[in-house]
C-alpha cells in the first residue's frame, strides 16, 4: 500500500502547524508505505518555507495563488489546496488529509488508523474513513482529516460556485460531501432550509412533534444515512465511556459511539455504522417517521 499525507491550510497559527508537522515526521518514521508528505497551502511562499524550516527537505510544499473571493469557511480555499496536493499522486494510492489548524490528530491515531487499512485494503476500497458527523444534519461530516484513494478523494473535489449563489451559508464539510449525492446534489440545496427546524427535537412535547419535524426532512436524511453507510468508515477506534441513549418518535438506539454537544437535534456519530440502526428502523416498519 502506498499512503500520502496531505496537509491544507494556513500558517496563521503557528504553534499548530508545528505540531501537525511533529505528528507528519513521526508517521513517516514509523511507517515504510508513507511515501510522501505534503503540506498545500494559499499562504505566501516565504511564509510556508519559513514555517517548515529543517522540515522542508521532508514536506513538499504545494503553494496555490487564492481564489478571487473568500466563501463561508473558506471553502473555495480547501477546495484549490485539495484539488491541487492530489496532481500527480497515483490514483489508487490512499491519503491522509489533514488541516494545519483546529484539529491536531495524535501520531498514534494516526498509524493506527494507517495501518488498519493496510492490513486489508480490499476492505476500504473506494470508500472515505472519517472521525465524526451529525446524524441528523445531513453532509455535515468532519473535514478536518480523512482518509480515502486519491481517486475517491478526488470525486468530492468541486469548484462548483452554485452554493455560494443559492446557499451561502453553507459550510466546507457539507459542500465537500454533498458531492456524494451525486443527481440529488441540487435537491440536497434546495431541502437545507429546512433543517435549521430539527432544533425542535429538543422538544419535551409530544412525539408527534419530533415526527413531524423529521418527516420534513425524511427523503434527505435516508439517502445520507445510506451514503455513509455504503462509502464511510471510522478512522479511529475511540469508543466513549457511557453509551448515548438516542430516543426519537418512539425509537431508541443506544450506542457508545453517538455522542451529542448541542443536544438531540445534534447528535454526532464516531463510527458511521451507527447509521445502519436507524436504517434498519425504517425498513422494520419501526420508523420513527410515521
Amino acid at each position: 500500500m502506498n499512503v500520502f499525507i496531505v496537509v491544507l491550510g494556513s500558517f496563521r497559527q503557528r504553534d499548530q502547524v508545528g505540531l501537525v508537522l511533529e505528528q507528519i515526521d513521526v508517521a513517516c518514521r514509523e511507517l515504510s508505505f508513507v511515501r510522501e508528505a505534503f503540506i498545500s497551502t494559499t499562504d505566501d511562499r516565504e511564509t510556508a518555507e519559513e514555517c517548515l524550516g529543517s522540515l522542508a527537505r521532508k514536506i513538499r510544499l504545494v503553494q496555490s495563488t487564492p481564489p478571487p473571493f473568500t466563501s463561508h469557511g473558506h471553502r473555495l480555499h480547501q477546495m484549490l489546496q485539495l484539488h491541487n496536493a492530489l496532481e500527480g499522486i497515483p490514483e489508487d494510492a490512499w491519503v491522509l488529509k489533514l488541516r494545519t489548524d483546529k484539529l491536531i490528530l495524535p501520531s498514534a491515531l494516526m498509524t493506527e488508523c494507517l495501518r488498519q487499512v493496510a492490513e486489508d485494503p480490499a476492505r476500504y476500497e473506494n470508500r472515505f474513513g472519517v472521525l465524526e458527523g451529525h446524524l441528523f444534519v445531513p453532509w455535515f461530516v468532519n473535514d478536518m482529516a480523512f482518509l480515502g484513494q486519491a481517486r475517491t478523494l478526488r470525486e468530492i473535489v468541486s469548484f462548483d460556485i452554485s452554493p455560494d449563489i443559492f446557499v451561502p451559508t453553507l459550510f466546507t464539510e457539507q459542500a465537500i460531501w454533498s458531492s456524494l449525492a451525486g443527481s440529488q446534489r441540487r435537491d440536497f440545496f434546495s431541502a437545507l432550509k429546512n433543517f435549521p427546524l430539527l432544533h425542535r427535537l429538543d422538544s419535551k412535547g409530544m412525539d408527534s412533534e419530533c415526527d413531524r419535524t423529521l418527516s420534513e426532512a425524511v427523503a434527505v436524511l435516508r439517502h445520507y444515512w445510506e451514503i455513509l453507510d455504503k462509502k464511510f468508515f471510522s478512522i479511529s477506534n475511540h469508543r466513549f465511556r457511557e453509551p448515548y441513549s438516542l430516543a426519537i418518535g418512539g425509537y431508541n438506539v443506544k450506542s457508545d459511539r453517538i455522542f451529542s454537544r448541542y443536544g438531540l437535534w445534534g447528535a454526532s456519530f464516531a463510527d458511521p455504522s451507527v447509521v445502519r440502526d436507524l436504517l434498519s428502523s425504517c425498513e422494520s416498519g419501526r420508523s420513527v417517521f410515521r
